[in-house]
């Protein structure tokens, strides 16, 4: 049985594929996660230890939610998460945002707008794990010894590997990749360098992660057989055709979604 888990999901950091990875690889009645949708309020997540009905016998849990809110509640789970280039992150999130209705560009120039922007909204990777003013060096910290384990959404199928060694499953499903290429917008590099400035201290937080995730990487069993990855993305590539011929072309484990 593997162990309890946690997913602490990074908006726009790959983690709707990753929840339908996690269902598939647990099973869908085994994996709970918050969500407006869900009908589960917050208060109801945020009880000490899972004990809450939604939760009770729940392998793996998780979902858009402050490591600060939950850092003591669940003990006896194994934290794991996504990375994401800071800036593609932010560009990805302020695209879909006004494609949904949810900012309104003040100005036609991005840079400007961007100006407008980035103060009203949780912008960096870093604050998920703890506030506004925690360092680099500190957030880092927090996700070295703390996670069980990390991936970065660049480097997926071997982040897919290290996080599901890390939750104790050996089997990894095959997977349809999900909200990817919606935004194609190329920013200018005046709002790029915007981006950038507001983001100084998330930008070195994700370098120090990316090197910790190859050393991992460098130090696991998949590294030492060279030939491993092939056959995963031969298995995975089989795995996900019948999943889809199976269903009508849909994904079983995501709601709703069509896969690319």
């Amino acid at each position: 049985m593997p162990p309890l888990g946690f997913f602490l999901h990074v908006p726009s950091c790959g983690g709707t594929t990753f929840w339908s990875i996690l269902r598939a690889a647990y099973g869908r009645d085994q994996v709970s996660r918050i969500a407006e949708t869900d009908g589960i309020p917050r208060e109801v997540f945020l009880k000490p230890n899972g004990q809450a009905r939604p939760f009770r016998g729940k392998r793996l849990i998780g979902g858009h939610v402050l490591w600060t809110d939950v850092q003591d509640l669940y003990p006896d789970r194994r934290f794991v998460t996504f990375l994401r280039d800071p800036v593609e992150r932010l560009t990805s999130q302020y695209f879909r945002q006004i494609r949904n209705r949810i900012w309104t560009p003040v100005s036609d120039d991005p840079a400007e707008d961007l100006n407008a922007y980035l103060p009203t909204q949780r912008i960096a990777i870093r604050q998920w794990f703890g506030s506004d003013e925690t360092t680099a060096d500190a957030a880092f910290a927090l996700l070295r010894d703390r996670f069980a384990g990390f991936g970065v959404m660049e480097e997926f199928d071997r982040s897919v590997h290290l996080v599901l060694q890390a939750l104790g499953l050996d089997t990894i499903p095959g997977y349809v990749q999900r909200n990817s290429g919606g935004n194609k917008t190329p920013l200018p590099d005046s709002a790029i360098a915007v981006i950038q400035s507001y983001l100084a201290e998330d930008i070195r937080f994700y370098d120090l992660a990316k090197a910790e995730f190859e050393r991992r990487w460098n130090t696991s069993e998949f590294a030492a057989d060279p030939d491993r990855m092939a056959q995963y993305k031969a298995a995975n590539k089989a795995a996900r055709q019948a999943l889809l011929a199976a269903h009508d072309g849909r994904d079983p484990y995501v709601k709703g979604a069509r896969p690319k």
